[in-house]
């Protein structure tokens, strides 16, 4: 099924982009969720901002920028609702490139839905989500503030160059970055299952939950590990390694970096 175009707003004027000018349109629609379907989310060079919302409907913003308005004019998202998932993807200019804009999302909807997001060269930030995500970017930020509410969600982070970021997190998570920092805080003890936080180049952080219940191993291949819980941390030539079992250590918590540095630290 596809649906038809709403436009509510459309605003063009110019802006300047890498010491280019550039045209930019905005773009709303809805879309009705007559069942709890996943939402699929893909630009090739954008944005990506996911937050709840306590309508029943899916609110959209589409932000697009070009340097041209014949450019402007070819870009567009394509909208479907399938079986399994709704679909957003992004359309450019056939035959473009390099220099063709980009196009951004801003989504309001149910906290129960879960994402798929991917962008080539942006940032994607979700918050205040209670289902699963699996968000990747090429080149940019990524920042989860609030999913997985439950043990059996999956929170699933790729981005190749890139910090990640994650807050008040549960269910099972993987976070791995090639060129970035990875951290993660506020954990939920209740529904988180296990977590691994990897990075090939860039520093790890944890910040440990009070009465916490968790199986870690940490490795740094060159780098330091640095804890405030009284873990042993063991060192041969550069490479650090630190395991140790807090509570009843339900949560298995995987820590790695190649070139990087490990924190570890945890409530007074």
């Amino acid at each position: 099924m596809t649906l038809p175009a709403a436009f509510l707003a459309i605003t063009i004027f110019g802006i300047h982009f890498g010491g280019s000018p550039m045209l930019k349109s905005t773009e709303h629609f809805s879309i009705p969720v007559t069942q709890q379907l996943p939402l699929d989310v893909r630009t090739n060079s954008g944005d990506i901002t996911v937050r709840a919302g306590t309508q029943p409907e899916i609110e959209v913003t589409v932000i697009k920028r070009a340097p041209t308005q014949a450019q402007l004019a070819q870009m567009h998202v394509a909208r479907r609702i399938g079986a399994r998932a709704i679909h957003l993807a992004t359309v450019f200019q056939h035959g473009c490139w390099w220099n063709c804009g980009d196009i951004s999302f801003q989504i309001t909807l149910p906290a129960k839905t879960a994402l798929t997001l991917h962008t080539n060269s942006g940032d994607v930030r979700v918050r205040a989500m209670s289902a699963s995500v699996d968000a990747s970017t090429s080149s940019g930020d990524i920042h989860v503030d609030g999913a997985a509410a439950e043990r059996s969600d999956v929170v699933n982070l790729s981005d190749e160059s890139g910090d990640i970021t994650l807050r008040d997190i549960g269910g099972t998570i993987a976070a791995e970055t090639s060129s970035g920092d990875v951290s993660l805080r506020d954990a939920s003890t209740s529904a988180l299952t296990r977590a691994k936080l990897s990075s090939s180049s860039g520093d790890i952080s944890l910040f440990v939950p009070r009465n916490p219940s968790i199986r870690l191993d940490a490795r740094t291949s060159s780098g330091s590990i640095r804890t405030n819980l009284g873990i042993r941390v063991r060192g041969q030539y550069a490479a650090e390694r630190a395991a140790a079992q807090l509570g009843t250590g339900r949560i298995q918590v995987h820590l790695s970096t190649s070139s990087g540095d490990i924190t570890i630290d945890g409530a007074p």
